[in-house]
């Protein structure tokens, strides 16, 4: 299987600091996905998962919403908070420059858009992001090959647990619990100014084709 090929340039670049504006509705780069396991979910997230998910998301804005509540079910588009902006590479992450609230979000749900900024100020640690997504799910080789899961033969791949090559992102999601982004809202210390992610999964491979997993990823830099 081919690997996907990066159009745009200087993606892979190091994060500024962070910073959660809570009059201005915004924060800053936000951390959408970590390299590692996704736990409780069998699968791993190694390099070319990062560069799969840049791929999907380039050229676009991706949708926020507070949990998972209808992912999957039902049309979310009246449940959308927000929107991130400006997708990066980062050392073994895949971050948003940006979260943006949106003003309906914080008019017309004060209560929830103060909790939500205020979580993201005192405990970045303690909640993250979480991505509704399609994916090919595939077993990397020792050659570098990639065997879809459905054809996989039980050996000579490099690791036990199946990559994630992301085909398309629908949202990401204020999740409690992240699975899959090991170091949480932040991966460094954070300061009262500061950002967040986590991602659900359709294995799209023909076995699977219906399965839908939750990846949740903390936010972290």
């Amino acid at each position: 299987m081919m690997q996907p090929q990066l159009k745009s340039k200087h993606v892979w670049r190091r994060g500024t600091p962070r910073s959660v504006k809570a009059a201005q509705g915004t924060m800053q780069d936000v951390s959408l996905l970590q390299q590692g396991e996704a736990k409780g979910h069998g699968i791993w997230i190694d390099d070319a998962s990062l560069v799969s998910g840049l791929v999907a998301l380039e050229g676009g804005n991706l949708p926020a919403h507070i949990t998972h509540t209808g992912a999957g079910t039902e049309d979310r588009m009246l449940m959308q908070v927000g929107y991130f902006t400006e997708f990066y590479i980062d050392e073994e992450k895949l971050k948003a420059k940006q979260f943006t609230a949106l003003d309906s979000f914080r008019d017309d749900e004060p209560e929830r858009y103060n909790r939500l900024f205020d979580l993201a100020t005192e405990m970045p640690d303690a909640f993250g992001l979480s991505l509704v997504f399609e994916a090919n799910i595939v077993f990397v080789m020792e050659d570098g090959a990639e065997v879809p899961i459905q054809d996989y033969t039980g050996e000579g791949a490099v690791r036990e647990t199946p990559s994630v090559r992301f085909v398309s992102i629908q949202s990401a999601d204020f999740v409690d619990a992240p699975a899959a982004n090991k170091d949480g809202l932040f991966s460094k210390p954070h300061n009262p100014e500061s950002a967040m992610s986590e991602p659900t999964e359709t294995n799209t491979a023909e076995t699977a084709k219906d399965e839908e997993a939750l990846i949740e990823v903390a936010a972290a830099e």
